[in-house]
């Protein structure tokens, strides 16, 4: 078991867990990215613009656990980035889990940085952020930065 197995807890409450990226640049744009472990996503796409397309997907309860089982797999918890300034311009992303009990954690990566199992999760977030574009946008606007979904 590694810290972010033990983090996340029992496979078996993963329902009651939640993953948010955020990968967003005031200049670049990117994308919120946020899961319920029982398989609602909602995803805000941002162009450079800071003009939002705000999107929702259901995955199936075992695709949405297979997210935090590669969060898991890959230990991301226990990742660390060497400490330094960003670069003008250079984008952070910051994961955030949050276990059936409720508590945070989050592991910030600058642009630069480079680590394999970040870069397969983030694979893993952009596949299914293609096909939620593929339904009806649920809000076109400015960009909300303070947005959270409401989950039942």
């Amino acid at each position: 078991m590694n810290e972010t197995t033990r983090f996340l807890g029992d496979p078996a409450g993963w329902a009651k867990a939640q993953f948010h990226l955020d990968d967003w640049h005031g200049l670049w744009g990117g994308r919120r990215f946020f899961l319920s472990g029982r398989g609602p996503v909602v995803v805000q796409c941002v162009p450079p613009a800071q003009h939002e397309s705000c999107y929702a997907l259901t995955l199936p309860p075992a695709e949405a656990a297979a997210l935090f089982f590669l969060a898991g797999q890959q230990d991301l918890l226990a990742v660390t980035f060497p400490a330094r300034p960003l670069v003008p311009d250079e984008t952070q992303s910051r994961l955030t889990l949050i276990n059936a009990a409720g508590e945070a954690r989050t592991v910030v990566k600058n642009g630069r940085d480079r680590h394999a199992g970040w870069a397969a999760l983030y694979t893993t977030v952009l596949d299914v952020e293609r096909r939620a574009q593929q339904t009806a946008a649920l809000y076109t606007g400015p960009f909300r930065q303070a947005f959270q979904p409401e989950w039942d």
